[in-house]
Protein backbone atom coordinates (compact mmCIF):
# COMPACT_ATOMS: atom_id res chain seq x y z
CA UNK A 1 0.00 0.00 0.00
CA UNK A 2 2.53 2.42 0.74
CA UNK A 3 4.50 1.42 -3.01
CA UNK A 4 1.56 2.37 -3.92
CA UNK A 5 0.72 5.54 -2.21
CA UNK A 6 4.70 6.50 -2.89
CA UNK A 7 3.82 6.17 -7.03
CA UNK A 8 0.64 8.29 -6.92
CA UNK A 9 2.58 11.02 -5.14
CA UNK A 10 5.46 10.86 -7.82
CA UNK A 11 3.41 11.08 -10.45
CA UNK A 12 1.02 14.16 -8.84
CA UNK A 13 4.30 15.78 -8.39
CA UNK A 14 5.26 15.16 -12.15
CA UNK A 15 1.95 16.26 -13.06
CA UNK A 16 2.33 19.56 -10.93
CA UNK A 17 5.43 20.17 -12.37
CA UNK A 18 4.52 20.34 -16.30
CA UNK A 19 4.24 24.00 -16.97
CA UNK A 20 0.25 25.58 -17.80
CA UNK A 21 3.02 28.17 -19.63
CA UNK A 22 3.11 25.73 -22.57
CA UNK A 23 -0.50 26.32 -23.48
CA UNK A 24 -0.22 28.75 -26.26
CA UNK A 25 2.35 26.57 -27.99
CA UNK A 26 1.41 24.65 -31.03
CA UNK A 27 0.30 20.95 -30.22
CA UNK A 28 2.74 18.31 -30.64
CA UNK A 29 1.56 15.37 -32.42
CA UNK A 30 3.34 12.08 -32.44
CA UNK A 31 4.39 11.03 -36.16
CA UNK A 32 2.98 7.91 -37.76
CA UNK A 33 4.13 5.08 -36.35
CA UNK A 34 4.87 2.52 -39.40
CA UNK A 35 5.53 -0.74 -37.51
CA UNK A 36 6.00 -2.74 -40.88
CA UNK A 37 9.21 -1.20 -41.55
CA UNK A 38 9.89 -1.27 -37.69
CA UNK A 39 9.27 -4.68 -36.71
CA UNK A 40 11.47 -6.50 -39.26
CA UNK A 41 14.28 -4.62 -38.32
CA UNK A 42 13.68 -4.97 -34.72
CA UNK A 43 13.23 -8.65 -35.18
CA UNK A 44 16.47 -9.31 -36.22
CA UNK A 45 18.15 -6.58 -33.91
CA UNK A 46 16.36 -9.34 -30.73
CA UNK A 47 17.52 -12.00 -32.70
CA UNK A 48 21.47 -10.79 -32.63
CA UNK A 49 21.38 -10.62 -29.31
CA UNK A 50 19.69 -14.45 -28.85
CA UNK A 51 15.91 -13.51 -27.90
CA UNK A 52 13.36 -15.18 -29.82
CA UNK A 53 11.12 -12.97 -32.27
CA UNK A 54 8.67 -13.61 -33.84
CA UNK A 55 6.06 -11.03 -36.29
CA UNK A 56 2.69 -11.21 -36.31
CA UNK A 57 2.24 -11.76 -40.08
CA UNK A 58 4.25 -15.28 -39.54
CA UNK A 59 1.45 -16.45 -36.94
CA UNK A 60 -0.78 -17.87 -39.61
CA UNK A 61 2.15 -19.95 -40.86
CA UNK A 62 3.08 -21.18 -37.85
CA UNK A 63 0.01 -21.64 -36.32
CA UNK A 64 -1.80 -23.70 -39.65
CA UNK A 65 -4.28 -23.03 -42.17
CA UNK A 66 -8.08 -23.81 -40.26
CA UNK A 67 -8.59 -27.85 -40.78
CA UNK A 68 -11.42 -28.94 -42.75
CA UNK A 69 -13.13 -30.54 -39.44
CA UNK A 70 -12.13 -27.50 -37.09
CA UNK A 71 -14.57 -24.90 -36.45
CA UNK A 72 -13.98 -20.79 -36.59
CA UNK A 73 -14.45 -21.02 -33.05
CA UNK A 74 -11.92 -24.14 -32.53
CA UNK A 75 -9.13 -22.43 -34.86
CA UNK A 76 -9.61 -19.30 -32.63
CA UNK A 77 -8.85 -20.92 -29.57
CA UNK A 78 -5.91 -22.66 -31.49
CA UNK A 79 -4.47 -19.60 -32.45
CA UNK A 80 -5.41 -18.03 -29.17
CA UNK A 81 -3.46 -21.10 -27.36
CA UNK A 82 -0.67 -20.99 -29.79
CA UNK A 83 -0.02 -16.89 -29.28
CA UNK A 84 -0.08 -17.23 -25.40
CA UNK A 85 2.13 -20.21 -25.58
CA UNK A 86 4.67 -17.92 -27.33
CA UNK A 87 4.51 -15.16 -24.47
CA UNK A 88 4.79 -17.38 -21.90
CA UNK A 89 7.92 -18.53 -23.43
CA UNK A 90 8.93 -14.72 -23.46
CA UNK A 91 8.65 -15.05 -27.18
CA UNK A 92 8.77 -10.97 -28.28
CA UNK A 93 5.59 -11.18 -31.30
CA UNK A 94 5.77 -7.72 -32.86
CA UNK A 95 3.03 -6.30 -34.78
CA UNK A 96 4.32 -5.38 -38.38
CA UNK A 97 0.88 -5.41 -39.87
CA UNK A 98 -0.19 -1.43 -38.68
CA UNK A 99 0.40 1.93 -39.20
CA UNK A 100 -0.76 4.01 -36.39
CA UNK A 101 -1.21 7.64 -35.26
CA UNK A 102 -0.80 7.94 -31.29
CA UNK A 103 -2.96 11.33 -31.44
CA UNK A 104 -6.49 11.94 -33.18
CA UNK A 105 -6.11 13.65 -36.33
CA UNK A 106 -9.94 15.18 -36.69
CA UNK A 107 -13.27 15.26 -35.36
CA UNK A 108 -16.53 14.48 -36.80
CA UNK A 109 -19.73 16.38 -34.84
CA UNK A 110 -23.24 16.33 -36.64
CA UNK A 111 -21.59 15.81 -40.45
CA UNK A 112 -19.39 18.36 -39.34
CA UNK A 113 -15.84 18.17 -39.91
CA UNK A 114 -12.82 18.85 -37.76
CA UNK A 115 -8.93 18.81 -38.34
CA UNK A 116 -6.95 18.68 -35.02
CA UNK A 117 -3.98 17.27 -36.29
CA UNK A 118 0.03 18.44 -36.91
CA UNK A 119 -1.08 20.96 -39.61
CA UNK A 120 -4.29 22.89 -38.05
CA UNK A 121 -2.38 24.83 -36.03
CA UNK A 122 -4.14 23.92 -32.57
CA UNK A 123 -2.59 24.91 -29.29
CA UNK A 124 -2.18 22.56 -26.34
CA UNK A 125 -4.83 24.39 -25.02
CA UNK A 126 -7.38 24.30 -27.71
CA UNK A 127 -6.77 20.36 -28.53
CA UNK A 128 -7.43 19.81 -24.41
CA UNK A 129 -10.34 22.38 -24.46
CA UNK A 130 -11.60 20.84 -27.51
CA UNK A 131 -11.57 17.14 -26.23
CA UNK A 132 -13.29 18.35 -23.06
CA UNK A 133 -15.98 19.81 -24.88
CA UNK A 134 -16.49 16.98 -27.38
CA UNK A 135 -16.49 14.35 -24.66
CA UNK A 136 -19.08 16.23 -22.73
CA UNK A 137 -22.63 15.61 -23.13
CA UNK A 138 -24.36 16.33 -25.87
CA UNK A 139 -21.97 17.81 -27.95
CA UNK A 140 -23.50 19.02 -30.94
CA UNK A 141 -22.35 21.56 -33.71
CA UNK A 142 -24.71 23.99 -33.33
CA UNK A 143 -23.06 24.31 -29.57
CA UNK A 144 -19.80 24.58 -31.27
CA UNK A 145 -17.65 26.90 -29.12
CA UNK A 146 -17.05 29.99 -31.83
CA UNK A 147 -13.28 29.57 -31.12
CA UNK A 148 -13.07 26.09 -32.72
CA UNK A 149 -15.15 27.06 -35.72
CA UNK A 150 -11.60 27.91 -36.92
CA UNK A 151 -11.05 24.05 -37.30
CA UNK A 152 -13.73 22.89 -39.25
CA UNK A 153 -12.63 21.38 -43.01
CA UNK A 154 -15.02 20.89 -45.79
CA UNK A 155 -17.19 17.75 -45.59
CA UNK A 156 -15.35 14.59 -46.93
CA UNK A 157 -11.51 16.74 -46.72
CA UNK A 158 -9.18 13.81 -46.29
CA UNK A 159 -7.27 14.44 -42.64
CA UNK A 160 -3.62 12.17 -42.97
CA UNK A 161 -0.56 13.11 -42.06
Amino acid sequence: MAEHDQGQNEARQLDESVSQDDDNEPMVHVTPSDNATWAPKEKEKLISKGKESVLMSELPGLVGPKRDDETGADYAKRYSNYLNDLIRRGVSVLGDTITHNSAPNGATIDDHEFDIGPNSGITKKEYREFGDWMSGEGASYSDTPERFLKFEVPKGTSITY
